[in-house]
């Protein structure tokens, strides 16, 4: 869920007239100047969205070039500036991870056009560009901020759940999961693979980041956290699928009934994927374990050893996180757990069930809570409903009514006091100053922070 933002305009009313004192006559210099004003009032009520200084910035350039002679050095680096500005702006914060990306990448994903990138890294690192050419861009800038911030603020498409899209992470996985296992067998192999293993760690981080530029260019959330923990989530659902932690043969799913942990041949081949996401995103362990356990609640799995490796792992996850944080991931995955098990799920998800215990014992506080449901869980099986049940809860409610009259009872001295008139309140005359009810004859509304004489 997305949390409030604070904006600028008072109702979506006032966006639309500043986009229209914009777009609707590019040759209205009396309307640009409007919306350089209105611009400039919001200004100093709360900081601007990138795209509305992008905005203010490429108008105020142009309307100096359509009223006045301006030398033309002063608008080609004007121009510039704003559009230098306009692409860093939207480009910088989706810039997040160790691998730094191209601005093109970037920009592709959020449907800036190629030949505005050019044009900026033509006015960074090259000659000027020619007048002409800084003014198609400013004008495809102007229509590209039209139709995919002012448009889509005004007039919000309906919400759907399509997630945005992205490449498939699974020729990574699969490419990373042949090397770490030929290393697994055998060490002699690790300087040959390295090259492999670095690259496929390389692209893990990529394709994280494409997630969360993704993710922005999807609900143009401002908050990297959100952005981020919805690239774990999806790298995590990637994990889940059989093949990635969970081996395909079934033989290989074989683990260690004395223990709670995932099969040794797998630890080992993807403990070195999983450290390095986690070193890079600290949440990465706690997102995946709420994430499967979350999975093993709601599995439709008839496959139970698939359900019982996942569970290892999600303990595994559990166990690996910091000591600091054990206890809030241990309640977030408790939590998970107790809303998707219930007396009818819980022998039907054995698996999810063993991962709840096994949280329980490690956790003292948590023990005794689930020693309470698994006594509760046995009760409720031993002794179904019968009609004697019936006496017990008439039983139950008689002594219930008898507390209430002696409660009534104890406090019938309070009644009494409570049933007296209350006294008169003062008058208005001899209260201290400070707030008052204002006269309704001589009230009228005014802006906050408009001086208005006393009445």
């Amino acid at each position: 869920m997305r949390l409030p933002r604070r904006v600028p305009w008072a109702s979506v009313g006032e966006l639309e007239q500043l986009c229209g004192w914009i777009y609707n006559d590019r040759n209205d210099v009396d309307a640009h100047r409007m919306a350089l004003a209105r611009l400039a009032a919001w200004r100093a009520i709360t900081a601007l969205p990138h795209a509305l200084e992008s905005t203010a910035a490429l108008l105020t350039t142009i309307v100096q070039d359509e009223a006045t002679a301006t030398n033309s050095l002063t608008l080609r680096h004007a121009y510039a500036a704003a559009l230098i500005r306009l692409v860093n702006g939207l480009v910088d914060p989706l810039q997040s991870g160790v691998y730094a990306r191209s601005i093109a990448a970037i920009a592709a994903q959020i449907g800036l056009p190629a030949w505005l990138v050019e044009l900026r890294h033509a006015a960074t690192h090259e000659d000027l560009p020619s007048l002409e050419l800084l003014r198609e861009g400013a004008n495809q800038s102007m229509r590209w901020l039209l139709d995919n911030y002012f448009l889509p603020t005004i007039t919000p498409a309906p919400t759907t759940d399509t997630a945005p899209s992205l490449r498939p992470l699974a020729p990574t996985l699969k490419q990373y999961r042949t090397a770490a296992k030929a290393v697994a067998r055998d060490a002699s192999l690790r300087v040959k693979q390295r090259p492999i293993l670095a690259g496929a760690l390389r692209d893990v981080e990529r394709w994280l980041a494409e997630a969360a530029v993704a993710a922005a260019a999807h609900d143009w959330s401002t908050d990297p956290a959100a952005r981020t923990r919805w690239a774990l989530d999806q790298l995590s659902d990637a994990l889940l699928e059989p093949g990635a932690l969970v081996p395909l043969a079934k033989k290989k799913r074989t683990h260690d009934e004395e223990g709670f942990a995932p099969p040794a041949l797998s630890v080992a081949i993807w403990q070195d994927l999983l450290a390095h996401v986690q070193g890079l995103h600290p949440s990465f362990y706690a997102v995946a374990a709420l994430r499967f356990a979350q999975k093993l609640v709601n599995s439709t799995n008839e496959d139970p050893s698939y359900d019982a490796c996942l569970a290892r792992w999600a303990a595994w996850f559990v166990s690996s996180t910091e000591k600091a944080e054990r206890e809030d991931v241990n309640a977030d995955v408790v939590a998970a757990l107790f809303i998707g098990l219930g007396p009818e799920s819980r022998d039907r998800l054995p698996a999810a069930s063993e991962l709840l215990r096994f949280i329980c014992d490690s956790d003292p506080e948590l023990a005794e809570v689930s020693a309470i449901l698994q006594a509760e869980h046995k009760s409720g099986k031993s002794s179904p409903w019968g009609p004697d049940f019936t006496a017990v809860m008439e039983e139950r409610l008689a002594t219930l009514m008898a507390d209430e009259i002696l409660d009534d009872q104890d406090a019938a001295p309070v009644m009494e006091d409570a049933i007296m008139p209350p006294p008169e309140p003062e008058s208005t005359s001899s209260l201290p100053p400070g707030w008052q009810r204002a006269n309704p004859a001589k009230w009228h509304p005014a802006p906050i922070g408009v001086y208005v004489p006393a009445c």
